[in-house]
């Protein structure tokens, strides 16, 4: 792209230099001389810049990859991190359940008498630590929700940031 444009421009100023000089044979000749010059003398020059432009380019698009990639990933772990603590969190809803039930059955045996205040107490203990566990789940669960929804939501904004880029955007960097 810059070779291209500075053929063109090179056209465009001979052209307008030729219409000064034109009136005169030896005014063609001094316009002629001085702004002659060899495309293959500086094609190298011109090669590595363009071979620059590219680069950075690629480069540019390679890093944009590599967030893209980052930010999935992270959306991915968020997730699944999310998905375990809600496995978890039903898994100590049905304990907790259980253990409520439980509990009203030892009430009842204790209060018919088959059951030490003892037994009836640890059994009320463990109920309320797994109550504790679950609570802890709970506010996990509301903790790895956020994140999920923010690396969604995040995710979601670099598309549409990405999907109103326009093309030539990238195109105008080679330039």
């Amino acid at each position: 792209m810059i070779a291209l444009r500075e053929i063109l421009e090179d056209i465009l100023s001979f052209e307008r230099k030729r219409a000064w000089y034109e009136n005169t044979p030896e005014g063609l000749i001094k316009f002629l001389a001085p702004s002659l010059r060899l495309p293959i003398v500086d094609w190298g020059m011109r090669r590595e810049q363009m071979n620059a432009s590219e680069a950075e380019l690629r480069r540019a698009i390679l890093g944009y990859r590599d967030t893209v990639l980052q930010a999935i990933a992270e959306t991915e772990i968020a997730i699944a991190n999310f998905n375990a603590t809600n496995s978890r969190l039903i898994q100590t809803e049905k304990e907790v359940l259980t253990l409520n039930e439980s509990a009203k059955h030892q009430q009842t045996a204790l209060r018919a008498g088959y059951l030490s205040s003892l037994e009836a107490f640890r059994a009320f203990a463990k109920m309320q630590e797994r109550k504790m566990v679950h609570a802890d789940n709970q506010s996990l669960w509301l903790s790895a929700f956020a994140v999920a929804n923010k690396a969604q939501t995040n995710m979601t904004i670099e598309k549409v940031k990405s999907a109103e880029k326009n093309p030539t955007d990238l195109g105008n960097k080679i330039n």
